[in-house]
């Protein structure tokens, strides 16, 4: 292994306001420009604990943290790295810290909660984000890296060591190789014909005129696996982030839990984001089979944004109709879908890209425009916002900050700050690849630098104060996915090998505004050393300084967290975690719960023979169990059979659906 240490101490780790955590290159980093006014600065050695002075641990020496050198099992290891970086990074970073540096972590003392936040992938040091950034010698923000003994011990734990966070396993399943703990039973089961009834019970408390808009969303099927209250308790916080992250109306609303489910199942109002308004968008069309359930990708005008989630999706399914509840509750809602599974909607809701199996549909909910600068009548970000780059730079009312290397990407950065003309905050992101050309370089080309960029990220307010997320490339066209190896979060790099944009932002501006820690460009310029044919003044003026530029950040944070207040706090990864949950493989106790029912009662001979691993208790791919589920679906008698028929199963035409679907209940349409 090589240890890499930039000269100055703090690796520009923290990149401004834009769009996601990255996994970083192999590739030597870059030496940086760091502040002396820091806002991190606290961090160094005068306020080092217990009278350290900020120096690398001196491998000779032991440590309260390391009663025994000798014993290098895992358990051994986890309580002396644990000691380590309590000692070393806990005063920012520890439960001590007054304040934390980065808002939302404050456990670098607890190994299981780094993994269970990502910060650590157990088995796969290079993508754990703490140990490169130790590695590097970026963290702590101090000229004395930790010890090159530390750094090792460190990989090998990460490497070699089996350890899966006991309250999260499920959902970080996937980046553990130990047996997964057991997971409790907070509730007793919730057969669907349980859950159906509550819906309807709450459906009636619901006024008349109300109805034909209520929605439900369901995690009664993860209670029913033995989800512990705390991770029901995660989904919840998602379903509310992301529902009001998708929004396009001015309030943020909270998602109602319903009666009679353990607090597993929740409300929505339609009307309090926007779903009711008619969409244009691509869909897949399904029709069941007898043995799988074939999808075609098309265009389809939908009634309203919740049609568009649920008929292209492999989860969305009319319940039984003999059932009197089922029945009412259909012609309650006014839909033959009144419902989805919590994570299905998840996945559903926060993602870009198509799967074959269902549409992601985030950039049709918030309406987003397909190219970033103008190019016609309303078909651009700036349109869309009313605002324009090239003018707000014309009227020296941008601010922006320049750094060589982040955690966002390993290319050269340049962030950007405005506000928009309906009163928004607009934080791009524009990265550079190509930075040995003097004009597509910030440092040499500070100014007008924008059209050069490799690729962008946008967030932008949204109309209640959340933020939305957009992606562009060099053309500054809409992206739906993204090189994983070049942007996003590593563990959510799909199979073939893209990231989703949205999904991956989530999580890194899930409580903030990442703050950077210093300005490549306001220091070259401010020392005589930038490119002289652009005057210093113009530079300063739009690289601010660190101290106002970090105003800008805690302003526009200040106005992103308030919109919270309504729904109240969220952990930093839930709908990361979630997603993560949802792709997992697929058991005989997930599979069975996904169709209302327990294992036991789960009769092998009703499912396709693609489920036969499932009798010897080993799993399925979530692809294949995507394709299959409609079918098993119907066979267990989960889905109506006028559904599984074809009745009204597909999005190739809507109308004809929803005229059919009325017909078969004789409501009013």
């Amino acid at each position: 292994m090589t240890l890499q240490v930039p000269s100055n101490g703090w690796f520009v780790s923290l990149a401004v306001a834009l769009a996601a955590c990255s996994n970083r290159s192999d590739s030597e980093p870059r030496p940086e420009f760091s502040s002396e006014d820091s806002p991190s600065s606290h961090a160094a050695t005068d306020d080092a604990p217990d009278g350290k002075d900020g120096d690398g641990l001196d491998p000779s020496e032991s440590t309260e943290s390391d009663p025994d050198p000798e014993d290098h099992g895992c358990p051994a290891q986890q309580a002396f790295i644990e000691g380590v970086l309590d000692d070393e990074c806990g005063a920012c970073h520890g439960p001590r810290a007054d304040p934390v540096v980065v808002p939302g972590f404050s456990y670098v003392n607890e190994i299981e909660v780094l993994v269970g936040s990502g910060k650590i992938v157990m088995g796969d040091s290079q993508n754990s984000q703490l140990f490169q950034l130790i590695a590097d010698g970026a963290m702590p923000p101090n000229e004395a890296p930790l010890s090159l003994e530390f750094v090792e011990r460190l990989e090998t734990f990460i490497d070699t060591c089996e350890f899966c966070p006991e309250s999260r396993s499920r959902i970080f399943a996937s980046k553990c190789s130990s047996p997964q703990p057991p997971l409790s039973d907070p509730n007793p089961l919730l057969e669907e014909a349980d859950v159906i009834a509550a819906m309807l019970d709450d459906l009636l408390l619901v006024e008349p005129d109300d109805r034909p808009f209520t929605r439900y969303l369901s995690c009664a099927h993860l209670s029913n696996q033995g989800y512990p209250p705390e991770l029901l308790f995660d989904y919840q916080e998602a379903l509310n982030k992301l529902v009001n992250s998708t929004s396009l109306e001015t309030d943020v609303q909270a998602i109602v839990p319903i009666d009679g489910t353990y607090d597993t199942v929740f409300r929505i109002d339609l009307t309090n984001y926007g779903y009711d308004q008619p969409v244009v968008a691509d869909a897949f069309d399904k029709v069941v089979g007898s043995e799988s359930v074939a999808f075609e990708l098309q265009t389809v005008e939908f009634d309203d944004k919740w049609q568009l989630m649920t008929r292209g999706s492999a989860y969305g399914y009319t319940p039984n109709l003999s059932d009197a509840n089922a029945f009412d509750l259909v012609e309650g809602t006014e839909d033959f879908i009144p419902f989805l599974s919590c994570d299905a909607f998840i996945e559903i809701v926060a993602r870009t890209d198509d799967s074959p199996f269902s549409s992601g549909v985030y950039y049709d909910l918030i309406e987003s425009p397909a190219a970033l600068r103008g190019r016609g009548v309303g078909d651009s970000l700036e349109e869309h916002l009313g605002f324009s780059f090239a003018e707000e730079l014309a009227a020296g009312t941008v601010e922006r900050a320049g750094v060589s290397t982040s955690i966002v990407t390993r290319d050269d950065m340049l962030a950007q700050w405005l506000e928009a003309g309906s009163g928004r905050d607009v934080w791009l992101r524009c990265d550079f690849d190509g930075d040995d050309t003097p004009e597509e370089n910030p440092r040499n080309n500070p100014i007008d630098i924008l059209d050069a960029c490799d690729r962008q990220a946008i967030m932008y307010g949204l109309p209640n104060g959340l933020f939305a997320y957009f992606i562009a490339g060099e053309n500054g066209q809409r992206l739906d996915s993204i090189e994983g190896a070049i942007f996003g979060d590593p563990r959510l790099i799909r199979e073939n090998g893209d990231n989703v944009p949205p999904l991956s932002c989530m999580g890194c501006h899930s409580s903030q505004i990442l703050r950077p820690i210093g300005d490549e460009i306001r220091a070259l310029y401010a020392d005589g050393s930038g490119n002289a044919t652009i005057p210093e003044d113009v530079v300063l003026a739009l690289y601010p300084s660190q101290e106002a530029f970090m105003n800008r950040i805690d302003e526009s944070t200040a106005r992103f967290m308030a919109a919270f207040v309504p729904i109240g706090g969220f952990n930093q990864d839930t709908v990361q975690s979630a997603c993560l949950d949802f792709r997992g493989d697929v058991d005989v106790l997930r599979g069975s719960s996904e169709l209302g029912l327990s294992d036991d009662a789960l009769d092998f001979d009703d499912l396709p023979a693609e489920l036969a691993p499932w009798r010897q208790d080993t799993s399925v791919t979530r692809d294949t169990w995507e394709r299959l589920f409609l079918v098993s679906a119907c066979r267990v008698g989960l889905a109506d059979p006028g559904f599984c028929e074809g009745t009204f199963a597909g999005v190739d035409d809507v109308a004809n659906d929803e005229q059919r679907f009325h017909e078969l209940l004789g409501a009013a349409f």
